[in-house]
């Protein structure tokens, strides 16, 4: 399938050419166990029921939430700015403020990268289990994305391989591994711990992402209790956020917005984006942003290019 990954910095869009590789298609037959800390399982296989989309729970937020999210981030004080952008924790404490309100301290010396409590947030959800405060490390799948983008160019192709949404999350393993391994040594056993994952559009497309019904949790494996993780969180491209919830036992959905990515009309920045721009903006960022990137379809004269 051919498409288009637009850049959009300072709302002047650069069209760049994005060429897609072939789906690897459904992984329940070829799902593989990682393992941690000499054999302890990470992910737990579903049965064939839990692999279905019939109830699968999903947490529906209105999309003006994230731009209120960008107001309550910034009233957390100065040190928004130390959050860093290109591995994507802005947007991890933009996603985590809109769904459950803003973190109370923000990592500048080599703590968690954000904590909650449960106090301060009076008007949200809490998802973060029974602990009063809870420590989000986030992380930034490994690929090649930074490589790739500090150097791509207008008209440049880069090839992405679309794969399932299973594939990507096993292969992330190391780096889940590493936040566990962080919350560990940073927190004590009365906090809540847990794990934001943000993944790159060039680093790693998951074909979910792009059906008609686009919902990933369901082709999750389940996370075993082991871990010691009351959540656990995923943004895809484009802007689709799961989380593994500890007391409920299962991946939620989290949707802000109902729109198709292919939209004729997708030149615009979508609401996570606005709201990214928005932060940016208001936090005095200089430079472009490596994360203001979509898909949207080739015009056919294009096509065979």
């Amino acid at each position: 399938m051919a498409a288009c990954a637009e850049y959009y910095p300072g709302r002047r869009a650069v069209c760049r050419s994005l060429g897609q590789g072939q789906s690897r298609g459904p992984c329940t037959l070829r799902f593989r166990a990682s393992t941690r800390y000499g054999g302890a399982v990470i992910w737990l296989p579903k049965s064939s029921v839990e692999l279905n989309a019939i109830g699968h729970q999903i947490m529906v937020r209105d999309p003006e939430t994230l731009l209120h999210a960008v107001d309550e981030l910034i009233s957390v004080g100065s040190e928004v700015s130390n959050l860093k952008i290109r591995a994507g924790e802005h947007l991890a404490a933009l996603m985590l403020t809109a769904v459950c309100g803003p973190p109370t301290s923000i990592d500048t010396v080599g703590q968690v990268d954000l904590l909650f409590d449960r106090e301060a947030l009076t008007s949200h959800d809490w998802c973060f289990g029974a602990a009063g405060r809870a420590a989000v490390e986030v992380k930034s799948y490994a690929g090649v994305f930074r490589e790739v983008e500090s150097r791509i160019r207008p008209g440049d192709l880069h090839a992405v391989t679309i794969r399932s949404a299973l594939d990507i999350l096993l292969d992330a393993s190391p780096q889940i591994d590493r936040a566990i391994d962080a919350l560990e040594r940073k927190t004590g056993p009365q906090i809540s711990r847990n794990v934001f994952l943000v993944i790159h559009m060039f680093d790693a497309v998951a074909v979910e992402a792009y059906d008609e019904m686009p919902f990933i949790g369901h082709r999750l494996p389940l996370v075993a209790p082991s871990v010691g993780l009351d959540t656990l969180w995923i943004l895809w491209h484009p802007g689709m956020l799961t989380m593994w919830s500890k007391n409920d036992q299962r991946w939620i959905d989290v949707i802000f917005a109902n729109e198709d990515p292919f939209a004729e009309e997708a030149d615009e920045m979508d609401i996570i984006q606005q709201a990214e721009e928005t932060f940016l903006s208001a936090t005095g960022h200089r430079g472009d942003s490596p994360w203001l990137y979509k898909l949207v379809q080739l015009p056919e004269s294009m096509k065979d290019l």
